[in-house]
């Protein structure tokens, strides 16, 4: 959030910087027209953009308020609703300016049994709505709790997404209860067909209802699944071709664009500083290694896609030591003997960190692995595969060749 509010002050600096230079030249009557001419116009930018909402929450007799979460999302940023802890008090007020043409708000609670995704969305345009939960004395169904929707709206959109998508979900569904699907590769890629298939389905959708605030959200909400089968620049051309200027332009459309900029480190940028632990006791740190190369892989013992990758990396952490490259292998796992074991089994004979709570991921922007990166001499990341989609490694390997 300050990240935003401080983009947004730069903005409006950024506008408004000429002009009030320009004051110094004029007369002191006119100095006053333009500084409040000036002084309006961004005002007008700043909340023309925006809208009060308030939404009251009121909960009935029966319903235990610590068996529920609510959130918003205001177009700014994602909140959470602190409810009173005293059960007499049975109203609670959302109060908020939202930046977009719906606030949604997020339930999560609703039903007895913990589920895949056990969570429901609402939605409201207008300035005020209520919502009141009752208990729910129906045992047939899974709800806790039923919902009177005053103002609030429960789908504007999903059905259509639903529907485009149910078949492939449902055959997804049908091969998860197979127990072979762990091992049965045939299976496997099946499975993962169908996943690529409905993520194309999802951008199209994108694409044909792009000024629609569902599918907004969803590519809002879909950027960092989709960023594992697309760069960082594909993500941003595929958002300017697809969204309008106005959109793009306001204060939701900027919040998406932060989100695709700051999805994974650019080749060519200061690689994140690395100084922890490594498995033989030695505290590693990328500083000390000034005047090398250093191959650095994102990986788990549990991870398929990384433990192909591993002789390749090794071969590579081989073939070029003698020329100063030092690689470094670090680990997400949680448990320490597994990650040990498999170490000594396969005889990795590099420098190994183990990450599990994944600290360093976050600093270096993984949100999936495996990931490679080779960083140079004077520490800048100069490759990195995601960004060259090199998945075998080959310009890896050609890079090498020249050092």
């Amino acid at each position: 959030m300050e990240k935003t509010i401080f983009v947004k002050k730069v903005l409006i600096i950024n506008n408004t910087l000429w002009p009030l230079l320009a004051l110094l030249f004029l007369t002191k009557q006119m100095r006053l027209i333009t500084f409040l001419c000036v002084l309006i116009t961004v005002c007008a930018n700043t909340f023309a953009q925006s809208k009060k909402v308030q939404v009251k929450l009121v909960s009935h007799p029966g319903v235990n308020k610590k068996n529920l979460s609510i959130m918003y999302d205001n177009g700014l940023a994602f909140q959470r609703v602190v409810l009173s802890k005293n059960d007499a008090s049975n109203e609670e007020m959302i109060e908020t300016e939202s930046y977009t043409s719906y606030l949604r708000i997020t339930i999560v609670g609703l039903y007895k049994e913990e589920i895949f995704d056990n969570n429901e969305d609402f939605y409201i345009s207008s300035e005020s709505g209520r919502i009141d939960f009752f208990k729910n004395p129906n045992r047939k169904d899974n709800l806790k709790y039923k919902l009177l929707l005053n103002g609030i709206l429960d789908d504007i959109g999903q059905k259509n997404h639903k529907n485009a998508i149910r078949k492939e979900v449902n055959e997804m569904a049908a091969i998860r209860q197979n127990p072979t699907l762990a091992t049965d590769e045939s299976l496997r890629k099946i499975y993962n067909d169908k996943a690529i298939l409905i993520q194309r389905i999802e951008q199209n959708l994108v694409k044909t209802h792009s000024d629609s605030f569902y599918y907004q959200e969803m590519f809002y909400k879909k950027i960092g699944m989709w960023n594992a089968d697309f760069t960082e620049k594909e993500l941003r051309d595929f958002y300017v071709s697809n969204f309008d200027e106005k959109f793009r332009k306001s204060v939701y459309g900027k919040r998406i664009a932060e989100t695709i900029a700051d999805l994974e480190l650019d080749e060519g940028s200061i690689a994140p500083a690395i100084s922890q632990k490594a498995l033989n006791g030695r505290i590693v740190d990328l500083s000390n290694f000034k005047n090398h190369y250093v191959l650095i892989d994102f990986w788990a013992t549990d991870c398929k896609p990384c433990i192909q990758k591993l002789p390749v990396i090794q071969t590579i952490a081989d073939k070029y030591k003698n020329k100063g490259l030092v690689t470094i292998l670090i680990s997400s796992d949680i448990d320490e003997d597994d990650w040990k074991n498999f170490i000594i089994e396969h005889n990795l004979d590099m420098i190994h960190i183990r990450d599990s709570e994944e600290t360093l991921g976050i600093f270096w922007k993984i949100t999936y692995i495996p990931q490679t990166f080779l960083i140079d001499k004077e520490g800048k990341i100069i490759y990195s595969a995601k960004a060259s989609k090199d998945d075998n490694l080959e310009k890896l390997k050609n890079i090498l060749e020249g050092i």
